[in-house]
């Protein structure tokens, strides 16, 4: 998102700052994810190492493409698609990650509430990919591909967001719901539910922000 906005001549400088600073942080948690660092446990099974060792090739060649491109000027339908398609393949990888992550700890320990984590966590990374395809929607990079990416990243945001809220059955599984055969409670909390009230709240307001810049 960082990249896309200095393209765009958005807050350049600070864009910058912010990219390399992004780019720095992102490097640096794939690689302890990876191998293992601190408190972060290697990758359990090899079927995960495989995983993020696939995402990391793309976040390499996504990470090269964009520094070549902001240091050379280089925002051409071509370039800007290359990037597109590296940064769609290492978000599949790492959401399979995530998915086999929680499946492998849930194996470990059923009673862990994996599968609420792993919904809260995706929704971080469906924000970011709205935004994304906003973005290339904009600059007019594969608009059909973008525009119905949009719209599932919306769908599949506001889903999920419910399902945190009121709780999944696995017999009552919906199109785009995390990991769809594995059901959770809702929600009880009285902080949280105030929490997530606004969140979506929120989310409506940038919502329509988005669809008004669609349009």
């Amino acid at each position: 998102r960082m990249y896309l906005q200095v393209i765009k001549g958005v807050d350049v400088q600070e864009s910058r700052i912010a990219f390399v600073l992004a780019v720095g942080d992102a490097t640096a948690s794939l690689r302890k994810t990876m191998k293992g660092y601190g408190s972060i446990p290697a990758p359990p099974t090899q079927a995960i190492a495989n995983v993020l060792l696939q995402a990391w090739k793309q976040w390499e060649l996504l990470e090269t493409e964009m520094r070549l491109s902001l240091d050379s000027g280089d925002k051409s339908f071509d370039t800007l698609s290359k990037i597109m398609t590296f940064s769609k393949a290492a978000d599949t990888y790492l959401n399979s990650a995530v998915e086999q992550y929680v499946l492998s700890s849930l194996a470990a320990q059923p009673d862990l509430a994996s599968v609420i984590w792993g919904v809260s966590q995706r929704q971080t990374s469906l924000l970011q990919r709205m935004l994304v395809e906003i973005l290339f929607l904009r600059m007019g990079i594969d608009v059909d591909t973008n525009q119905a990416g949009f719209q599932q990243s919306v769908a599949a945001f506001e889903l999920s967001h419910w399902e945190l809220l009121k709780g999944r059955e696995s017999s009552a599984q919906a199109a785009g719901s995390f990991l769809p055969d594995l059901d959770f409670a809702g929600t009880s909390n009285a902080c949280a539910l105030d929490a997530m009230l606004d969140v979506m709240g929120k989310f409506s307001t940038l919502k329509t922000s988005m669809q008004e810049v669609m349009a």
